[in-house]
């Protein structure tokens, strides 16, 4: 169950890509919705300047509460409840990450870049850093391309959320956070596991592989097929329809971004693997891959162990 929602701001444009997804999610499930900005303390500007380091950081924390109360109007005026807001202060991905733990949040929406805004705009870098260390689902709204519309919130009744599982536990918190949020949003779900073709571990060159290869590629769609309809079978079912799908790509990573892109999905969710901790999403992981390439929100969960 979605019962509060964290969404990070910098005061950057780019950072309030995340604010109508954390919105309409608070909309959806009722839950409570809080805004918060890291202050980041003693730059060296503020320590030159003329004004002395302590006038120039009390005004920069003014201006950053202003701005969160801004923000928290006007967000408390769409849903008709007033947000929480917390100006924070240290490194910002440990200060998220902390005060998720205090407050018992239960998903974070944050935005992958944030540009401009305040002395330095933090959202980016900050991501990877929450995504690794977060003990909750992160939901990445992606930087639109210039040339792109931003992806609008679905409204319920009109949502498809595409979840990705590979038969590991670690995945399978994915269909966890996906159910309640189907439910919210009265979505259309399609749950997939994609098969990577064997002929990069057998030669095609070498005698009868090619017979062998169609074996092993058909022996791993049968049994990606079992375990899809076993987990359909064994999950709770969300409102909307729901469906399973056996996905052949070069990769695991390509072949979750191509379903998103030919079923039109509104959000992937996702599970991360691993030990948790900051190395916990290395560098050309499945989930680092989707988070990079998609067009659209990805739900990144943590694995059941953090």
């Amino acid at each position: 169950m979605i019962r509060s929602i964290l969404v990070p701001l910098d005061g950057s444009p780019g950072a309030e890509r995340a604010l109508p997804w954390g919105a309409g999610l608070a909309r959806a499930t009722g839950a409570e919705i809080h805004l918060v900005t890291v202050h980041v303390a003693r730059s060296l500007y503020h320590r030159l300047s003329p004004l002395g380091g302590d006038v120039v950081e009390a005004r920069v924390r003014e201006g950053e509460e202003a701005y969160l109360e801004r923000q928290a109007a006007d967000v408390g005026g769409e849903l008709g409840a007033e947000p929480k807001v917390a100006l924070l202060t240290g490194a910002p991905g440990t200060a998220l990450c902390r005060h998720v733990t205090r407050r018992g949040i239960d998903i974070i929406v944050m935005s992958t870049h944030g540009y401009g805004g305040f002395q330095r705009a933090w959202l980016g870098s900050v991501t990877d850093a929450v995504i690794r260390r977060a003990r909750v689902p992160v939901l990445v709204v992606p930087q639109a391309a210039e040339d792109a519309h931003p992806r609008a919130v679905p409204e319920p009744g009109s949502a498809r959320i595409l979840v990705a599982v590979d038969g590991s536990v670690e995945s399978e918190v994915a269909l966890a956070w996906a159910w309640p949020l189907c439910t919210a949003l009265s979505a259309d779900c399609t749950v997939i596991r994609v098969v990577v073709p064997p002929s990069h571990v057998i030669a095609s060159s070498i005698e009868y592989t090619g017979e062998l290869n169609a074996e092993m590629q058909q022996a791993a769609e049968a049994e990606a097929e079992t375990y899809l309809q076993r987990v359909l079978e064994t999950a709770p079912s969300p409102a909307g329809n729901v469906r399973a799908e056996v996905v052949t790509a070069q990769s695991a990573a390509h072949g979750i971004l191509r379903s998103a892109e030919e079923s039109d999905a509104d959000i992937i969710v996702i599970g991360t693997r691993g030990h948790g901790g900051a190395t916990r999403l290395l560098l050309g992981s499945v989930a680092d891959k989707v988070v990079r390439g998609s067009r659209v929100p990805v739900l990144v969960c943590p694995p059941p162990s953090t």
